[in-house]
C-alpha cells in the first residue's frame, strides 16, 4: 500500500493562470512579419499575447470553451492538477502559471 507523503495533500487543488506572454521577442515571427528580424515594436509584440490561443488537451474535454486566452483562470485537482502543474508550469516560458495551490 503506498503511503501519502506529509508535506503534499492527497488531492492537491491548484489554480492555473495562462501566460502567453513572449519573453524572447526576437525569437518568435509575428504574423504581420515575413522575417524573423526583431523589427516590431516592443508595444506591438506585447499585444501579440492578447491576440493568441491555446489548446491544452485533456484540460477541457466535454466543455465549449476549448481555446484558452493570456489571462484566462482555471482550477483542477487531484493527479489531473499535478500532471498540468509538471507539465506546463516549468522551463523559460512556462504555459501556465500558478495562482494558488492547496
Amino acid at each position: 500500500m503506498a503511503q501519502i507523503n506529509d508535506s503534499q495533500p492527497a488531492h492537491p487543488v491548484i489554480t492555473f493562470r495562462v501566460n502567453l506572454e513572449t519573453v524572447d521577442r526576437q525569437g518568435h515571427l509575428v504574423p504581420n512579419r515575413i522575417e524573423a528580424s526583431g523589427n516590431e515594436p516592443v508595444a506591438e509584440a506585447d499585444q501579440m499575447k492578447n491576440n493568441r490561443t491555446i489548446y491544452l488537451p485533456g484540460l477541457l474535454a466535454g466543455e465549449n470553451k476549448h481555446k484558452l486566452q493570456h489571462g484566462d483562470e482555471f482550477t483542477l485537482k487531484g493527479q489531473k492538477a499535478v500532471y498540468f502543474k509538471n507539465l506546463y508550469t516549468t522551463g523559460t516560458n512556462p504555459v501556465l502559471t500558478i495562482v494558488s495551490e492547496s
